[in-house]
């Protein structure tokens, strides 16, 4: 994950049990915790958010380093193609298909990529169809008329909003 080498962790320098981490002090504005010293870090939000669609190379090594151990996932900046996916839930370590939460981020994945896919073929093959839906969803009557159905289910507003909404 060489492409965020500003955000790289560093060691810091109140290790004093030789494990790599510092476990808190009095001084250490990042630990937040109890009085016994054995504080936790906090996690900071940067002002721009990673993107998958970006960055996914960098997430994957940053977020699941006990499977790519050298810190690069296919050398892909998008989410990995199919090929790739079997490689690597595949492997004779089974260290990526035993871990849930990588098994579970793969999927969210795949199944967002899908899913934007297909409304990107659906946008594209009709778009009179969309310019349709957009002028429909920015009208006001249409805001005040679908406020009022979320408010009351089963009622006039509610069918006339899946209507409009379902036509084709």
């Amino acid at each position: 994950c060489n492409s965020h080498d500003s955000d790289e962790m560093s060691i810091d320098d109140d290790d004093d049990d030789g494990d790599g981490m510092s476990h808190g002090s009095d001084d250490d504005d990042d630990a937040v915790g109890d009085d016994d010293g054995m504080g936790f870090f906090t996690s900071e939000r940067e002002e721009q958010p990673l993107n998958d669609f970006t960055d996914n190379e960098y997430i994957l090594c940053a977020t699941f380093p006990h499977v790519f151990l050298f810190g690069e996932a296919y050398g892909r900046s998008g989410s990995l193609r199919p090929a790739m996916l079997r490689h690597l839930l595949l492997q004779f370590s089974a260290v990526a298909a035993s871990d849930t939460e990588l098994i579970f981020f793969l999927f969210n994945q795949q199944q967002r990529r899908a899913n934007a896919a297909d409304i990107s073929t659906k946008v594209k093959s009709n778009p009179p169809a969309l310019a349709r839906f957009s002028k429909l969803c920015n009208s006001p009557e249409f805001e005040q008329t679908m406020r009022a159905a979320v408010l009351k289910q089963n009622s006039k507003q509610e069918k006339d909003v899946l209507a409009r909404l379902c036509r084709r």
